[in-house]
């Protein structure tokens, strides 16, 4: 391939920067100052302006007449210099967007997480005829040509952000459709069958997919682990280690009796028990607790005795207003 279009393809921030022009994208400017926070780039504003001074500007810094005028006089100049500038714990702080530093997908957890909404945004700005060569790309490179791993990520991806693909989400999913379609490509049969036919047959718990969705969106921040693996455990797929739910198991084993409730879950209550006891850790803190089997049978089969005013429990009634 090309350099320069390979360099081109990455999720790296220079590239998005050059992307959001004008940088009037609030939600990509502040993704972006996170990452970077991650990445230890934030620094003391006066630090940060001395630093694009020197490397812009001949002559010392501007002496004006008073401090309040001259942290006034640096901010406004650092943004247009393409830096975010923000108050924190006492102190102004500064980043510099405009960097030539790639987000990786399989670096580590904070990567998938930005990694996620930088691929959308990039297909939002990206011209329709490039796509397509940017999710062949990723598919090999960043996926290592996983073409089941790579549907749930581009399935997420629409769930999550399709705010932010906005016009190009109906040419995404043709283009899921047309290229993801088929796992078994030895077989003729499963080459024309949809992708979620073969997942169903082997699926270990079936979710219906509008609620794995719904939990997505309304209670990834619940789960320690990032979303797309949760979304992997939630479409019942084999996961290598348990997930760990950030509340009690009460809280955990709720979502998934609201949804038996609901017929979004295709299993008896015992079978939703054990798959929650095999696939989930509770821990009101950051240590694992594993949850019994027993306390898990108990409360898929308590009805609706089981939920009761806390705010809990009015978070899933938000996310599921037709609970039975």
């Amino acid at each position: 391939m090309n350099p320069i279009l390979e360099n081109y393809l990455q999720i790296r921030l220079d590239i998005i920067c050059d992307e959001d022009r004008g940088r009037s994208n609030e939600a990509c400017r502040t993704m972006m100052a996170r990452f970077l926070s991650y990445e230890n780039q934030w620094k003391d504003v006066n630090e940060l302006y001395a630093e694009f001074h020197l490397r812009l500007y001949s002559g010392g810094l501007p002496v004006p007449s008073n401090e309040e005028y001259s942290l006034d006089l640096k901010l406004r100049d650092l943004t247009s210099l393409g830096a975010d500038t923000y108050y924190i714990e006492g102190k102004t702080m500064g980043v510099k967007l405009n960097q030539a530093i790639l987000i990786d997908y399989r670096r580590d957890d904070h990567h998938i997480e930005f990694f996620h909404y930088f691929f959308a945004f990039r297909i939002s700005r990206m011209q329709q005829g490039v796509i397509e060569t940017f999710l062949h790309y990723h598919l090999n490179k960043s996926f290592l040509g996983d073409r089941k791993k790579y549907f749930r990520f581009l399935t997420l991806l629409i769930a999550d952000h399709s705010d932010v693909i906005g016009e190009r989400k109906s040419f995404l999913t043709e283009w899921m459709n047309d290229e993801l379609r088929g796992l078994d490509v030895t077989s003729s049969l499963a080459a024309k069958q949809p992708l979620k036919d073969h997942l169903t047959k082997k699926k270990l718990i079936n979710i219906d997919d509008t609620a794995i969705h719904t939990i997505v969106a309304n209670f990834k921040s619940s789960f320690l682990d990032d979303a797309e693996k949760l979304h992997d455990a939630l479409a019942g797929n084999d996961i290598e280690q348990k997930l760990r739910f950030s509340g009690t198991a009460k809280n955990l084993i709720a979502i998934f009796w609201v949804l038996y409730q609901n017929g979004l879950i295709n299993n008896s209550t015992d079978e939703v028990a054990s798959w929650i006891v095999r696939t989930f850790d509770s821990s009101q803190k950051q240590d694992r607790k594993t949850i019994a089997l027993s306390t898990a049978q108990k409360f898929m089969g308590m009805g609706t005795m089981f939920l009761d005013n806390s705010n809990w429990c009015k978070r899933l009634n938000k996310a599921f207003p037709t609970i039975k």
